[in-house]
């Protein structure tokens, strides 16, 4: 692979924080992770949330890959709720939420005992789909410190769980190595996980580095492999990974993520030789990128509301999809697809089209989840001071081919596209030609 040079040593500057301001900083990564699996729909259809059990959540996935079956997540309640993506005969598609389906024996673990004492509790922080099933990631509630790992099968039935190592031990004599202290954004690759998050030190209880990191996964029945990790980009500062935003996207063993930096800059990270480089040509990357202020999580959420900034990097079919979100003044939001295609060969990314996704202008932030025939899109409305989730304003449904498509897809058209309700038959008026 050619592509732009990038920097061979590491930077010095590590970021050093207390324990004590990254647990602080731990509810703000507790904001949203996704998964993929498909769904048979050809057109594009709302599904608004009144009357659902769960209007507010903290994260979503794809689950049931064969049934279609779409998981939200309250981790804070220890709730879930399905929507499943019916098919009727006539083509049309609903989503229809499905209260009866329990997973909480899979979802939320109890707290493990030991020697008759309760251990300290876990939070699911994702789950994200793997090698034919899905893989969860637990969070200590006590630090926000990942904990576990749990291994799912198509369906999301629970599998297995492996614990993961503390940097200290059951003595409190320091482990020397280089251990994972927070995932905010994460996806698997292979047999291990790449993440933006923070690492350990070797030798030092106080000091951490920040940024894009690699470390291996102890799979269920293998105790021969240590959770061991090393730094493949730093990049201290991690407000813009804290949000629901995915900024990680996997393509066989190649993985991309963008650096929201001082410019959102697109890099590659080759899992084969550790080849480490970056594509120019990624959407915005010529615009000067603004960083939210440390207020609070809806304060956060709220500063992002004027921006004009990549919030999702997607991959499909061989191709990357980033999501950008387009402020348009008196509170209105557009949010454009953008398929990219990466050469290596010139170090570029290229962009092959665009699409204007048919949210309603009501929606302030927006939850993209990738199928393979059907792209769900969660339309959310402003965080509420203190809420700590999204509310959940309408579900969308959107087939793939319209965002892989960009040249012949509605979408492209200058007239917004408006999806039927999923409460009534189409209505050929409300869609643009």
């Amino acid at each position: 692979m050619k592509s732009t040079p990038i920097r061979t040593k590491r930077s010095a500057g590590a970021a050093r924080r207390r324990p004590e301001a990254l647990r602080a900083s731990v509810i703000l990564g507790l904001c949203g992770c996704l998964a993929a699996a498909g769904s048979q729909a050809e057109n594009c259809r709302r599904q608004e949330s009144a009357g659902w059990q769960l209007s507010e959540f903290s994260f979503a996935t794809w689950g049931d890959t064969a049934q279609s079956r779409a998981v939200l997540v309250d981790l804070f309640e220890r709730r879930s709720l399905d929507l499943e993506v019916q098919n009727r005969t006539t083509g049309e598609l609903t989503l229809r939420p499905d209260s009866s389906v329990s997973r909480f024996d899979d979802l939320f673990p109890e707290a493990p005992v030991v020697d008759g004492v309760e251990q300290t509790a876990e939070l699911l922080y994702g789950i994200k789909r793997s090698n034919g099933g899905f893989i969860g990631l637990n969070l200590d509630a006590s630090n926000g410190v990942p904990s576990a790992i749990q291994w799912y099968d198509s369906t999301l039935g629970k599998r297995d769980s492996t614990q993961l190592l503390s940097r200290v031990g059951m003595a409190g004599e320091l482990i020397e190595d280089n251990r994972v202290m927070s995932m905010w954004d994460w996806q698997p690759v292979a047999d291990q996980f790449f993440a933006y998050g923070s690492l350990g030190i070797a030798g030092r209880l106080d000091h951490f580095r920040e940024g894009f990191y690699i470390t291996q996964v102890q799979t269920p029945g293998n105790d021969n492999v240590t959770p061991m990790a090393h730094m493949v980009s730093d990049l201290p500062g991690h407000r813009h990974y804290a949000l629901h935003h995915e900024f990680i996207a996997v393509i066989g063993d190649v993985v991309y993520f963008v650096e929201m930096g001082t410019h959102p800059s697109l890099l590659y990270f080759d899992t084969r030789n550790d080849e480490l480089g970056r594509l120019e040509g990624f959407p915005g990357s010529d615009k000067p990128l603004p960083y939210p202020p440390f207020k609070s999580v809806d304060g956060i959420y709220k500063a992002i509301e004027g921006m004009n900034i990549p919030v999702g990097l997607y991959a499909s079919k061989g191709f990357l999809y980033a999501l950008v979100r387009q402020p348009e003044g008196d509170g209105v939001t557009s949010w454009k697809a953008v398929k990219l295609r990466p050469n290596f060969e010139n170090g570029t990314v290229e962009t092959v089209g665009e699409v204007r996704l048919p949210t309603q202008q009501a929606t302030r932030h927006l939850y993209v989840l990738v199928g393979e025939t059907t792209w769900l899109a969660l339309e959310l409305g402003p965080m509420r001071p203190g809420a700590m989730k999204h509310n959940l304003l309408a579900a969308v449904t959107i087939p793939q081919s319209w965002i892989a498509e960009p040249h012949t897809s509605p979408l492209g058209s200058r007239r917004p596209v408006r999806c039927v309700s999923g409460n009534r038959a189409p209505d050929p008026s409300r869609t643009a030609p």
